[in-house]
């Protein structure tokens, strides 16, 4: 079965998102944040691109961190470039 089909029975669905917990495109699917078990333990939640729903897995501190600071570092980034063309036609036409 691939990791993208969802077939009829609950068992069939969770084996479908077990296979993309353990895929490489796991870091690929939208990620819907962190959760921090009572127990210190970090679960990343990622979306399934073929239903929708949200699924997670355990991650330790360390990779939690590196994605955020990734993420950090591309919105940083985009916010900068988007600040710069946003202003610079008004001072084109306003020149």
């Amino acid at each position: 079965m691939s990791s993208m089909a969802h077939g009829e029975t609950k068992q069939e669905w969770s084996r479908a998102h077990d296979m993309l917990r353990r895929s490489g495109r796991w870091a690929n699917l939208l990620l819907d944040g962190y959760l921090v078990s009572a127990q210190g333990f970090v679960y990343e939640s990622r979306r399934c691109p073929h239903c929708g729903s949200t699924i997670s897995k355990r991650v330790s501190k360390a990779e939690a961190l590196a994605t955020l600071a990734e993420l950090l570092g591309v919105h940083t980034r985009s916010l900068g470039v988007l600040a710069e063309r946003v202003t610079a036609p008004a001072r084109i036409f306003n020149a």
